[in-house]
């Protein structure tokens, strides 16, 4: 850097001392100067240049160590808080209703005018008897309505099933009964030609109605 310096300082005073020059004295033509004073120049600009080149570079320095990312912990999730049920209505409160007791009404059957009860059958019913066999059917009859049974009035009939029987399909009633009395009624039969169950029914009738169902079922062999 002094070296520079020196040259800078030289190039000064050849300038001063080139404007003192006396005129008309052999002073140095004012090309060779100008020239002089360029070569100056030059060398000058070239010793800086030289001298900047001879300085040591700065070291750079080392690059700044760019740290990574941290991670950033993300806030935990927060539950809402957990809200027990209310019960805005109020329990249910028991309500006793009253039942008013019914009394049970038993109807006890009042006895018809006209009723029968069957209290026995001949034959038993599943009886077996052999082809063309002849038998009698016997039923007694009880008289269980409140009304009493008038010969006049009543009779039995023959109305359906196997016809077993060996005469009439009527009879007449042959005597009047009372309430609570019996009659005993009997009719000749004769087992069909044919082996199996035969049945047949006949009734105790008033006019058109039936007051006592009478039936036997016998097996022919």
């Amino acid at each position: 850097m002094s070296k520079t310096k020196s040259l800078i300082a030289l190039c000064f005073i050849a300038l001063l001392s080139a404007c003192n020059f006396p005129a008309g004295s052999n002073a140095v033509p004012t090309q060779d100067l100008a020239q002089t004073l360029d070569a100056a120049r030059t060398q000058a600009a070239q010793t800086v240049a030289a001298e900047i080149a001879s300085r040591p570079t700065d070291t750079p320095l080392p690059p700044t160590a760019t740290l990574a990312p941290t991670a950033t912990q993300l806030p935990s999730a927060t539950l809402p808080p957990t809200v027990a049920p209310t019960n805005t209505l109020p329990p249910p409160t028991a309500t006793n209703t009253f039942i008013p007791w019914t009394p049970t009404i038993t109807n006890t059957p009042t006895p018809s005018d006209y009723n029968c009860t069957i209290t026995s059958v001949s034959p038993a019913s599943g009886a077996q008897f052999n082809k063309k066999e002849e038998f009698d059917a016997k039923w007694v009859i009880k008289n269980t309505g409140t009304k009493a049974w008038n010969t006049n009035d009543m009779d039995f009939r023959y109305l359906s099933g196997e016809k077993m029987q060996k005469y009439n399909d009527i009879y007449d009633l042959k005597e009047n009964v009372n309430p609570d009395g019996s009659i005993t009624f009997i009719v000749d039969m004769i087992a069909p030609d044919a082996t199996g169950t035969a049945k047949t029914s006949w009734g105790l009738m008033l006019g058109s109605r039936t007051v006592c169902s009478l039936n036997i079922s016998i097996v022919v062999k």
